[in-house]
C-alpha cells in the first residue's frame, strides 16, 4: 500500500523552508480480508537515532530533530560530510562541496536508490553488491552546493507477495 503515499507533498514543504521530519507508521488491524491496498500492521514504520540514552524524553527529542527514516522494509542511511538525518551542514556563503553517502540494505532483492535534492533525483546510479544474504544499493559522491538546500535518500524493494498468497490458518483443539 505504500504506493499510496508520495512524498511530493513533503517535498514542498521542506522546499519552502519547513523543517518536517519524516513520520509514518500503521495500525490497521491485520485482517485477513482486507483490500489489497490496505496495508499489513507494522508494513509503515519510523526509525529514530537516540544515540546511547533510550528512554521517551530522548526519543521525543531526536524525533524533533529530524534523526528519522521511514521504511516498509529495506534499511536507508545516508550520511553528508559525516551527518546524518536531521544534521546541518555548514558551508562558505560562496559555494562549497559536500560528500554524500546514501544505502538501502535488505535481506530482499532491491530495486533502486536515489539521491534528491530540493525535491530532484541526482543521476548518479548506486552500485549493488550482496553479502550473506543481504542486497546491498551504495551511492558515494561529492556534490557541489551553491546555494542553501535539503538533501535526502529514497530507494525501493521488490514487491511484497505475502497477501495475494494468501495465509491460511486452521485452529485445532
Amino acid at each position: 500500500n505504500t504506493h499510496l503515499y508520495k512524498t511530493d507533498a513533503w517535498y514542498r514543504l521542506l522546499n519552502c523552508g519547513f523543517i518536517v521530519p519524516p513520520m509514518a507508521g500503521t495500525d490497521l488491524p491485520n485482517f485477513g480480508f482486507r483490500d489489497p491496498w490496505q496495508p499489513l500492521l507494522g508494513e509503515v514504520r519510523t526509525y529514530v537515532r537516540c544515540g546511547a540514552k533510550h528512554d521517551f524524553e530522548t526519543w521525543k527529542q531526536a524525533v524533533k530533530n529530524g534523526r528519522t527514516f521511514v521504511t516498509s522494509g529495506p534499511l536507508i542511511a545516508l550520511e553528508i560530510d559525516g551527518q546524518g538525518p536531521g544534521g546541518v551542514v555548514r558551508l562558505p556563503a560562496s559555494e562549497g562541496r559536500v560528500k554524500i553517502k546514501a544505502s538501502l540494505a535488505s535481506p530482499r532483492p532491491l530495486n533502486s536508490l536515489e539521491v534528491v535534492r530540493m525535491g530532484e533525483a541526482l543521476s548518479v546510479r548506486p552500485t549493488h553488491s550482496q553479502n550473506d544474504g543481504v542486497h546491498r544499493l551504495v551511492i558515494e559522491q561529492e556534490l557541489k552546493v551553491d546555494r542553501s538546500c535539503w538533501i535526502a535518500a529514497r530507494g525501493t524493494g521488490g514487491p511484497k507477495t505475502a497477501v495475494e498468497r494468501g495465509l491460511g490458518i486452521k485452529q485445532s483443539e
